[in-house]
């Protein structure tokens, strides 16, 4: 048999786990969501919003960003910073909670605006695109406070604009709001009113499906049984929160739940992150490459357990057994080894559901040796088996679980090198 015959047929057993792990991945559904939460941040000035119609949607982008003067202004007033950043970013249509193309419309033209007429700074189109894809693209919801805290540290910006629209009576009523990025607080908040021609019908689409039959009156009185949708009614003067009517709408079924809290919640996005920790358990196969040793155990394996910070920095746990070597001309009884693998590596993600890495470790094992007879001393049959090796790893999640495949081939060792593979299952928790 050819010597890494073992170890090719567990490589190929890898590359079946890790397929299995991608078709596992495609299907990234969220589970149900939390109502929006739209308290405004203690001490910052917050405007009453206003119910104004605009005829057009380029009268509705410079009255928006006008507005956003004095509450930005405000805002850097109360940081005690030389300077401010902020960028717009994670529109949704409120009935379904989806994105449409009248929310990329919203995020890049908001931006460009306050690039043009504002003095604070404003990430470019791509830096904004790549951290919107980071987050978790159309699935990224802003309404939860690790988001926007996410999408700030990704942009350097102390302030996102975003918010949300509904069709009602052929009108598109949008709500604004400035979020503080260290806190996800929503410092200032606008309502404004646009005609349904304002935008091109196709705009109101969402990304998952075309907009539901009767798109356009879809929220009235009669369907609702007289929940309200806008503003919950308030003191003149009173800053505008939606929590309470969104919650009777969510309870009545009316509101269907952002997706992508699984994404959130479960941190798997795009972009290194140092607040992730991997636990993992799984089988590791070792592949003697030393020929004495090769036929003596074979090749044998044994149960790890795993933690790593980052996918960067790994330890492993591991025991491997074999018994009953009666057939050679001095019999052992049992062999046993155990021990420790630490390795750095420098990890890439790719999408949502794949990581790989690469990078140099250290393997410290004991092998211990067991004779049928008793002896007077078990230490003077206890050897070690250090080594220093290579790494390559892959790993395909859904939310906070996956499969993870490595390679470890030992570079030089002080007895024997091995070719090993480990298989297991992993769960990825963010302490951000």
């Amino acid at each position: 048999m050819h010597p890494y015959a073992n170890s090719l047929r567990t490589l190929g057993a890898l590359a079946a786990c890790l397929v299995l792990g991608a078709a596992l991945a495609a299907d990234d559904s969220g589970p149900a969501g939390t109502p929006i939460a739209a308290t405004t941040a203690s001490g910052a000035q917050t405007l009453t919003p206003s119910a104004t119609s605009l005829p057009t949607y380029a009268g509705y982008l410079t009255t928006t960003v006008a507005a956003l003067g004095a509450p930005l202004a405000d805002f850097l007033a109360q940081s005690g910073k030389p300077s401010l950043s902020v960028a717009a970013g994670g529109f949704r249509e409120l009935v379904t909670g989806e994105r449409s193309p009248l929310c990329d419309h919203l995020d890049k033209d908001l931006t460009d605006r306050l690039r043009d007429v504002t003095p604070y700074g404003v990430p470019s189109t791509l830096e904004l695109a790549n951290a919107w894809i980071s987050i978790g693209g159309n699935a990224a919801d802003m309404t939860q406070p690790n988001t926007v805290r996410r999408f700030g540290r990704l942009l350097s910006v102390n302030a996102v604009v975003s918010g949300d629209y509904f069709v009602k009576d052929g009108s598109i009523h949008l709500t604004v709001r400035l979020l503080n990025c260290a806190d996800a607080s929503v410092v200032w908040t606008q309502d404004r009113v646009l005609p349904e021609s304002a935008v091109e019908r196709k705009d109101l689409n969402t990304y998952y499906g075309s907009a539901p039959a009767g798109y356009g009156v879809q929220i009235a009185a009669p369907m609702i049984a007289g929940l309200p949708l806008g503003s919950t009614p308030t003191a003149a003067g009173a800053p505008l929160t939606r929590t309470a009517a969104d919650a009777d709408l969510r309870r009545a079924g009316l509101i269907a739940a952002p997706p992508g809290i699984q994404l959130e919640s479960n941190v798997h996005e795009t972009e290194f992150s140092p607040y992730r920790i991997n636990f993992s358990a799984g089988y590791e196969f070792f592949d003697p490459l030393n020929p004495a040793f090769a036929s003596v155990v074979k090749n044998v394996s044994g149960p790890y357990l795993g933690i790593n910070w980052a996918d960067v920095f790994h330890a492993d746990l591991y025991l491997w057994y074999r018994s009953g070597l009666y057939n050679l001309s001095r019999p052992i009884s049992s062999l046993s080894g155990y021990g420790m693998k630490i390795s750095l590596t420098a990890p890439i993600r790719l999408g949502h559901h794949w990581v790989l890495y690469t990078g140099l470790g250290g393997r410290f094992e004991t092998i211990d040796l067991n004779l049928p007879a008793p002896i007077p001393s078990q230490d003077a049959f206890s050897f070690g088996n250090n080594s220093m090796f290579l790494e390559l790893g892959a790993k395909a999640h859904r939310g906070p679980v996956g499969l993870e495949g490595v390679v470890d081939w030992d570079l030089f060792a002080n007895y024997s090198p091995y070719l090993m593979v480990k298989l297991g299952l992993y769960y990825e928790y963010s302490f951000e």
